[in-house]
């Protein structure tokens, strides 16, 4: 299984790392990037394939603290599959995740949404590693089981303020939610 996890994240990291920088100028890198056309003075077809180049190095990455259990389990399974590389995460957040790989602090950035037009249109591309989700908890004794989305909306706008409203108990509904900037607050409020 880890033999599969560290081959899913060398796949993952290297698909990241030519997608989430800037598409004008690459940073500099310890190591060599790949090309996905042959150079001009590629050998012929005929020759064998050049063994595997050792990696060396450090990874960077920064943003969504969603990822945390995801990336720390990718990154201690890179290093161990490539003895001599150094893999980082640094939990700031999604907009700040996005904000590090534009000013190029670090190779990696990490959200929890979509890059918004304007970081398209600034030569950042996106690559999906996986998808999480948000999930609307009550309390135990609350006898509210299910919501619609139009019935969430309307509570987190204020139209709809007492459980009573939904099928509950009269009680004043208290919200509890990421903050505003939160990656996650912000698919959140995409959906709703």
């Amino acid at each position: 299984m880890k033999r599969i996890m560290s081959i899913a994240l060398c796949l993952v990291l290297a698909l990241s790392l030519a997608a989430c920088g800037q598409t004008a100028a690459p940073a500099a890198t310890t190591a060599p990037a790949a090309s996905a056309a042959p150079a001009a003075t590629a050998a012929p077809a005929t020759t064998a394939a050049p063994a595997a180049e050792k990696l060396s190095g450090t990874v960077s990455t920064d943003g969504s603290t969603s990822m945390e259990k995801v990336i720390g389990a990718l990154g201690e399974a890179f290093m161990e599959a490539n003895p001599g590389t150094t893999f980082t995460y640094n939990p700031t957040g999604s907009g700040s995740g996005i904000q590090a790989v534009q000013e190029g602090r670090c190779d990696i950035g990490l959200s929890s949404r979509a890059l918004k037009d304007a970081e398209k249109e600034a030569g950042l591309t996106e690559t999906v590693l996986a998808y999480d989700g948000i999930a609307m908890i009550v309390n135990p004794a609350n006898p509210v089981e299910d919501l619609t989305i139009a019935q969430i909306a309307d509570i987190y706008t204020g139209k709809i303020t007492n459980w009573s409203e939904v099928g509950g108990n009269d009680s004043q509904i208290v919200l509890i939610g990421r903050e505003a900037g939160s990656g996650t607050r912000g698919g959140f409020e995409e959906i709703v």
